[in-house]
């Protein structure tokens, strides 16, 4: 017999009979097993098989739904990630016993540990992945950490969150690293959320990935490290909660904001209102409007409060963004694709501007690169085949003061991140002047603007 020592799907089932007072007898009638079969879920003592997992949690979803009016999507998706958890723990580390910590040398061989461990979430269904880690992994892999990127870029994870450490002294030795981190997470991830701290010097070294794998490092040498990992339900907890504790009480220098509220408090607008600016669009252009097209915005808008709103923006590009030191990275399809549809989302809200107020748009930042010695306009060349990767890139704002790094998803939504470190800061500062400078990017003039229209 094999005892499915995690039990989260036995207690999981076992949760929902008791809120809705069903006895073992009903469910095991509704989905035609015998109720021998519903009292080894609900003990741990075996699960459902993966060829029938999902029909049967369906079934068991449905009938809370139609008898309780329960909510199918909430039980559906318990149950799925309690089987899947119970599912890893069954399949591959069934002779563990006790917290069973096991000892790993090598490199090689933790990465692996790591990167497996993710795939194998995504593998089996579960569309959540959550990693803690109270060390800085790019610091300890360097180069050999885009496998662990690479690993999640390739999964279908619905959320990722990451509360993670980094080695804050040593973030200008690998700062290309660092930044594609930061970048591509963001970039690459439609629904993600980053929270980054510094290392504490004398905190163990542990790293959780959702409440199924442990791994401490003991000791990392030039040549050599050791580690010890478990996947015990009972000791990952513990060692989870201890994780957050110590990311909890370290200094924060990135984290997720609400993209709602940056609007409500005017962080954009003091951001626009800066004398010096980063800014790259992986969108369409959201600024520096004339004052046709923000009146045309403000009285094609559906309420007082987004009105208000364009009506303060409109005075700040005027006032300020238009007069200031500003560098501006455009991609070429993406300029391409809004003078011809005109689509443009500003403040997280969808605007279509009219052909007529677009050349209105266009002839207004040639205006610019003609007027003010500081605003230049870069435009990558994304169209070029081996420059795919461009697609994958955030918005990014770099300030005096902070940086905001945006994500807008295919369903509309926005992600932001922001951080007011100044080593952040000017290490998000140096990636954007290598995209500047890159070999497929290219300073616009007036005359390459116009061939937009």
């Amino acid at each position: 017999m094999v005892i499915v020592m995690n039990n989260r799907y036995g207690k999981t089932l076992k949760k929902y009979l008791l809120e809705y007072g069903i006895k073992e007898q009903l469910l095991a009638g509704h989905l035609g097993y015998d109720v021998t079969y519903i009292n080894k879920w609900i003990n741990g003592n075996n699960l459902p098989s993966s060829k029938n997992s999902t029909d049967i949690n369906k079934k068991i979803a449905d009938f809370l739904m139609r008898k309780f009016n329960a909510d199918f999507d909430l039980v559906y998706s318990n149950l799925k990630e309690a089987y899947s958890s119970d599912y890893i723990y069954k399949t591959k580390f069934s002779n563990d016993k006790g917290y069973n910590l096991q000892l790993l040398t090598g490199y090689d061989k933790i990465l692996e540990l790591i990167t497996n461990q993710i795939t194998e979430i995504n593998k089996i269904g579960i569309e959540r992945l959550a990693v803690i880690s109270t060390f800085d992994l790019i610091s300890i892999w360097g180069e050999q950490y885009r496998s662990i990127l690479l690993s999640l870029f390739d999964s279908h994870f619905k959320s990722v969150q990451m509360d993670v450490a980094i080695n804050y002294n040593d973030l200008h030795l690998n700062y290309s690293l660092y930044c594609d981190f930061l970048l591509s997470s963001t970039g690459c991830i439609d629904n993600c959320k980053i929270n980054i701290s510094k290392t504490l010097s004398e905190s163990p070294k542990i790293l959780i990935i959702n409440e199924i794998l442990y791994m401490q490092i003991l000791w990392a040498g030039e040549n050599e490290i050791y580690a010890i990992f478990s996947r015990d339900s009972t000791l990952v907890k513990k060692m989870r909660d201890v994780a957050l504790n110590i990311n909890r009480n370290s200094e924060k220098i990135f984290l997720p904001v609400d993209p709602t509220r940056m609007k409500l408090t005017n962080v954009q607008l003091d951001s626009y209102s800066d004398q010096h600016q980063k800014l790259l669009f992986n969108t369409a252009p959201p600024l520096l409007f004339p004052e046709d097209v923000m009146h045309f915005l403000i009285s094609s808008s559906k309420s007082d409060e987004y009105a208000e709103y364009l009506k303060r923006l409109g005075e700040v590009f005027r006032k300020s963004t238009s007069k200031s030191d500003v560098d501006l990275i455009l991609m070429s399809s993406k300029l391409k694709e809004y003078t011809k549809t005109g689509l443009v989302k500003i403040g997280n809200v969808d605007n279509t501007i009219p052909h007529e107020l677009l050349e209105s748009h266009i002839k207004y930042l040639i205006q610019l690169i003609k007027t003010n010695k500081n605003f230049h306009l870069y435009i990558i060349r994304d169209t070029l085949g081996f420059n795919s990767v461009y697609n994958k890139l955030p918005s990014i704002f770099i300030d005096s003061r902070y940086t905001y790094i945006e994500n807008t998803d295919d369903q509309g939504n926005s992600h932001v991140h922001m951080s007011g470190d100044s080593k952040i800061n000017a290490l998000l500062g140096m990636y954007f002047n290598h995209l500047k400078n890159g070999p497929v990017t290219l300073e616009a003039s007036g005359d390459m603007l116009e061939r937009y229209l």
